[in-house]
């Protein structure tokens, strides 16, 4: 029997997210034994979510793209092509099977047609850190405010994992202070596909080493390392003793076959060491390194950024393409025409929840901002939000037509971001620039 007298149905592994325009396949979604390497989200565009909708094993494949087409008064001759080929692919991701007669087979969804719902979640355990770093955006510290009861975390990680999400984080402050940390990674590990666990490396315990064992084929560790002085390190952490913690750590986790990413906050102490940095993270045994600038958020803002002058600027970014070149291995590079969205998806498809369950956009973003608690709002008055529709649908500077980035002076600060063309808004200029203006984003502006 050929494919097209066939009758296509959605896999019950398989969990159609929808989004207002198109949706998500989230493959394996029920199994908690689906490794990073193979665990999948595949992106829809309208045309593909609503055939995929149609595929309940009561139609041919062929009656599936008949009906499609005259939705939209199309001819099936003209997409049979690439329709056969999207099936063909379906069928070898095991998205779909194929029966021989009719008969009913039940979708499995989330998220909703009418307002987005992420399928990405942060979770702040704590704002307390054993730790007091001189550019922590949370201003964190041992002795901050914040811990999420255990009860409460697992009640809103259901609603979560019910609701589309996937992957999530679990970071602090420094999760390892949380007094039910171990307790919350098992459960995290059990709940998700993918977890990443964010750390500075400095209270890893025995306990803790083997659930990260244990359940190694699903995790990401992030540890931060800022300098291969000690010197330099723990000065910038506030503790003594911190970077030769850190260090052990990293190689304990490596050793043990965990992936690791070493995340390094430059500065101007620093910026001349992320070559001996990355060397170092490859002699610990680390899978990834990445490094960013430190950002003025929090006790970032007190740290002056030294590339603001043009010549150091060049010599820096001619230091950086050689690091990049001789570690590509280590240092993932996104290539740019992927980067081409409207926005990085914060606040819709992607949130950080704090401890008290305030849902922000993305971890910089101040703690006062909020989408709304989580703990104690519906998840529709969240995300059905005027804001969150204004997140959703706007487009981020530099690829925003009405970003005037070949003639403003804070195009290279904004980037992509658009939460930073909202920082220099508030902060930078004197005046609301055009991309805030014509992105309908003043009023947010004044949120931030």
């Amino acid at each position: 029997m050929f494919i097209e007298q066939m009758f296509p149905f959605i896999n019950e592994s398989v969990r159609v997210h929808q989004l207002p325009e198109g949706g998500v396949l989230e493959i394996d979604y029920l199994r908690d034994n689906v490794s990073i390497s193979d665990f999948e989200y595949l992106d829809l565009n309208k045309t593909a979510y609503e055939l995929c909708m149609r595929m309940d094993g009561q139609k041919t494949a062929e009656q599936i793209l008949a009906e499609q087409c005259a939705v939209y008064d199309e001819s099936p001759e003209d997409h049979k092509d690439w329709y056969y080929d999207m099936l063909n692919m379906l069928l070898n991701k095991q998205v779909i099977q194929l029966g021989n007669q009719a008969g009913r087979h039940t979708i499995t969804t989330s998220g909703s047609n009418e307002f987005p719902m992420p399928l990405h979640a942060t979770f702040e355990l704590t704002h307390r850190c054993n730790l007091k770093c001189a550019h922590c955006y949370l201003e964190s510290s041992p002795e901050a405010l914040g811990t999420v009861p255990i009860e409460q975390f697992k009640k809103t990680a259901d609603m979560l994992f019910d609701n589309g999400v996937l992957t999530c984080e679990i970071t602090g402050g420094e999760i390892f202070v949380h007094p039910n940390a171990n307790e919350i990674l098992d459960y995290v590990c059990k709940k998700f596909k993918k977890v990443a666990v964010l750390t500075n490396g400095t209270l890893m315990r025995k306990e803790s080493l083997e659930l990260l064992k244990a359940y190694k084929q699903k995790i990401i560790v992030g540890i931060s390392l800022d300098s291969v002085n000690s010197e330099v390190h723990d000065s910038f952490r506030g503790r003594k003793g911190s970077f030769a913690q850190t260090c052990k750590t990293i190689k304990l986790l490596s050793d043990h076959g965990i992936f690791v990413r070493v995340a390094m906050s430059v500065f101007e102490k620093n910026m001349w060491e992320i070559h001996d940095m990355a060397r170092k993270v490859r002699d610990l045994g680390a899978k990834a390194f990445s490094y960013n600038w430190v950002d003025d958020f929090g006790r970032g803002r007190d740290i002056i950024h030294p590339t603001k002058d043009a010549e150091q600027h060049r010599k820096f970014m001619a230091y950086e393409q050689h690091v990049i070149d001789e570690f590509s291995d280590l240092i993932p590079i996104i290539p740019y025409e992927r980067k081409r969205a409207a926005n990085c998806g914060a606040g819709w498809k992607s949130i950080v929840i704090s401890p008290f369950g305030e849902v922000r956009p993305c971890a910089l973003f101040p703690k006062e901002f909020s989408l709304g608690n989580i703990f104690h709002d519906s998840y529709e008055s969240i995300f059905n939000s005027p804001l969150v529709h204004k997140l959703w649908q706007a487009q981020a500077p530099r690829f925003s037509e009405h970003c005037m980035k070949d003639k403003c002076p804070f195009s290279g600060y904004c980037g992509g971001c658009y939460l930073k063309g909202l920082n220099s808004n508030k902060y930078h200029r004197k005046n609301i620039c055009s991309w805030a203006k014509n992105e309908q984003l003043e009023d947010v502006v004044q949120l931030i």
